[in-house]
């Protein structure tokens, strides 16, 4: 299945657990998503605990979106680099900063890479900009490969 198939799908899932949500209150929509789809559902419970690890091998074995699992991780990220975010020490922060980056890369979304450069806040100034350098070559990159075309 393509990329824009999959987001497709993800979109109307997503669509549809919404209006069963309204039609059926007293019911969470991951029961529909455990009985209906199972695969997703599992894949949905490994990302909410944060075990990315996992998520990535069983989006491997049953062929499922890898792109989404490292979204997911870039969203952690995100979090554990705000300002506000408990952390103990600055080299946790570089580490963090580093592993962003090489889950950026990996992802072909240019939309959700891009806003998610803009969107992460760091208390290094140098980390911001080079996040937005890093945006900015995605870009470049992107319209060359296009006028290439």
């Amino acid at each position: 299945m393509t990329n824009w198939k999959r987001s497709i799908f993800f979109s109307f899932l997503y669509i549809f657990t919404k209006i069963v949500d309204r039609l059926i209150f007293c019911c969470d929509s991951s029961y529909f998503l455990k009985f209906i789809f199972p695969f997703y559902y599992r894949l949905y419970r490994l990302l909410q605990r944060h075990k990315f690890d996992d998520a990535e091998a069983f989006a491997h074995q049953f062929k499922l979106d890898v792109e989404l699992v490292h979204k997911e991780h870039v969203k952690h990220y995100m979090e554990l680099l705000q300002p506000w975010s408990s952390r103990c020490d600055s080299s946790e922060d570089v580490l963090h900063f580093n592993n962003l980056l090489c889950l950026l890369n990996k992802i072909e979304d240019l939309e959700f890479v891009c806003e998610s450069c803009i969107k992460t806040l760091t208390t290094d100034l140098t980390k911001m900009q080079a996040l937005l350098d890093y945006a900015s070559d995605r870009l470049k990159k992107t319209n060359v490969r296009v006028r290439n075309l």
